[in-house]
């Protein structure tokens, strides 16, 4: 006879923020809009890196030693210096201590500053005001820093940790 996990926590989210502040596993979540309007949610590990970057036309090429991702990865980028716009992106190229990702906005921006949150633990769309829900078998997904979760759109959420 399985054990009933009794160690669940849960943290509920009427905008953006830090939803853990310590290590756990995210071990699900509730997403509510508001409205029929699309959003997404996204819940990634608040570990973050340190690095540089440069854009030329939408191309944005950040630099960071042994960064260990891949192509179709996503990472959110907070851009500290040169005016690029923060948030979730797909990479598209990597070399070892590279990787590209393709913004919306265009121009050409010199050597600047980012903090990169490299481990996105979950990325959650929503298109109805019907609630999205989840739960992640097992011992969930470990987040070795705390869960931020950023909330694009009309939503809010409940995030279930342990």
């Amino acid at each position: 006879m399985a054990t009933q996990q009794y160690d669940i926590k849960s943290q509920h989210m009427n905008a953006s923020g830090l939803a853990v502040p310590f290590r756990a596993r995210l071990k699900g979540y509730n997403v509510f809009a508001s409205s029929a309007t699309a959003g997404q949610a996204y819940f990634y590990d608040t570990s973050s890196v340190s690095a540089t970057y440069t854009r030329t036309l939408t191309t944005v090429t950040v630099t960071y030693e042994n960064h260990g991702l891949y192509a179709n990865q996503w990472v959110y980028l907070d851009f500290t210096s040169g005016g690029a716009l923060d948030g979730l992106y797909q990479v598209t190229g990597v070399t070892a201590n590279t990787f590209t990702v393709t913004t919306v906005a265009s121009g050409t921006i010199a050597t600047s500053n980012v903090t990169a949150y490299l481990n996105m633990l979950m990325i959650v769309d929503t298109n109805s005001t019907t609630a999205t829900s989840l739960l992640i078998p097992g011992e969930g997904i470990l987040a070795r820093a705390g869960i931020q979760v950023v909330l694009a759109g009309n939503q809010s959420c409940t995030v279930f940790y342990g």
